[in-house]
């Protein structure tokens, strides 16, 4: 099966570089994103077919720049994500000699060549054109993942009773449900961080006046679907406040649109406290209190640059100050993650990247800017639960959206907008 869904992906690759050819690799290392299949393994590492485009695509865009062919783009607006990636790198050579590994090593190449694809994909947009054919691909590949995790969970043996009954399963029966429909991920809370930031880019596109879309509610079904049997609480966590967001917070004259959030936020009361029963009941849940004290503790201990990165884990059980639910050695929270392997300077470095996006998510009256930044907002407010550093499409879609306001900013007009309103897919 895995072998066949290589080869079919192979091929796609194959017709997106033939085709478009400058920005085929760009399409193409969109589209592989969430296909982390593994084609060898070196001394224990895994190499994925994702890993591969992504080094040739950085090796090839450096030499573009090494050969001038590479159009001049303008820093400022990278500019955080370039002191960031600084201070990632001063904290893992401060502790290099004091708690780094190979492993470590390692950890910060796939996070370098994870932020590095992301600025080289920025580089190489030249216009809004760019960014919509980008976005497109990249719906296009997480209705495809989506669908094969769907059809996994039926071929699985489950039907719709298995959905109804997710609550009624033991810890036991719920993680090995989990776990058997993201045949792409190791973990599927990683594979839900890529389908939030998914379904909000379907969303921006969809209901834009940029580029019509076929189907798009059953897209966004599938999308949503494929979300679902994550089975990634954090992640239903992340899309909901931030449709709270837009649906309390988006500017609107109807009156009864007002009377409709005068209900909800009412309703958010009794809501809330259901919603703290259950957690209070989930073992894997409450854990994570526990986890966050000692990535706490580590931060504290560690208040600059940190313990370096993937250095954590390592030392870990220095930090436990009592018997821990699951003795995990993960934060279980992006925050905490950064800031104790890169201390309080990482943390606001990390911050600077992203806040004026949430701020200024219902400025620019774009659909589309509203909806990349809502779906900024879901990812963060997943990661409060799950800890991915260098998940790659999380570092391209930040450049996407960075790339995306300066447009808006400088009210470019100079778009042949061969995709408009009138083109669908």
């Amino acid at each position: 099966m895995e072998l066949i869904i290589l080869l079919a992906i192979s091929f796609a690759a194959f017709l997106l570089i033939a085709k478009y050819k400058d920005m085929g690799l760009v399409y193409t290392l969109i589209f592989l994103i969430p296909f982390r299949l593994e084609i060898i393994s070196l001394n224990g590492i895994g190499i994925r077919i994702t890993d591969i485009i992504a080094i040739l695509f950085f090796l090839i865009w450096i030499l573009k720049i090494l050969s001038n062919k590479e159009k001049k783009h303008k820093i400022k607006t990278i500019l955080p994500i370039i002191i960031f990636l600084l201070i990632v790198i001063i904290s893992f050579l401060i502790n290099a000699f004091r708690f780094s590994s190979v492993e470590n090593s390692i950890d910060l190449l796939r996070f370098l060549l994870a932020i590095f694809t992301g600025i080289a994909v920025y580089s190489s947009i030249q216009n809004k054109k760019d960014i919509f054919s980008i976005l497109i691909v990249w719906i296009f590949a997480a209705t495809s993942s989506s669908i094969i995790s769907i059809l996994s969970f039926f071929f699985n043996g489950n039907g719709i009773s298995t959905l109804l009954e997710f609550n009624n399963l033991s810890v036991v029966e719920f993680y090995t449900l989990k776990f058997s429909n993201s045949i792409f991920f190791e973990d599927p809370n990683n594979l839900a961080t890529y389908l939030i930031i998914s379904i909000f880019i379907t969303l921006g596109i969809a209901f834009s006046s940029h580029v019509s879309i076929k189907y798009k509610y059953l897209i966004l079904s599938i999308q949503l679907l494929g979300l679902i049997l994550t089975m990634s609480r954090s992640a239903y966590l992340g899309g909901a406040v931030a449709f709270l967001i837009f649906f309390l917070f988006h500017k609107s004259k109807s009156y009864s649109r007002i009377l409709i959030k005068i209900i909800v936020i009412l309703s958010l009361f009794p809501l809330t406290f259901s919603f703290y029963k259950a957690i209070d009941s989930d073992v894997s849940a409450m854990s994570r209190y526990e986890l966050w004290q000692v990535g706490l503790n580590m931060t504290l201990s560690n208040p600059i640059f940190g313990v370096g990165i993937g250095n954590s884990s390592i030392v870990f059980d220095q930090y436990i100050n009592s018997k821990l639910l699951i003795p995990n050695p993960h934060f279980h929270n992006l925050f905490l993650t950064i800031s104790s392997e890169m201390g309080i300077v990482g943390l606001f470095a990390f911050t600077l990247i992203f806040i004026k996006y949430i701020l200024n998510w219902n400025k620019y009256n774009d659909v589309l800017y509203m909806f990349l930044s809502l779906g900024l907002v879901a990812y963060l407010v997943q990661s409060m639960g799950v800890e991915y550093f260098a998940s790659r499409h999380f570092w391209i879609f930040i450049p996407l959206l960075i790339k995306y306001k300066s447009f808006l900013v400088e009210g470019s007009k100079s778009v042949d907008v061969s995709i408009s309103p009138n083109t669908s897919i």
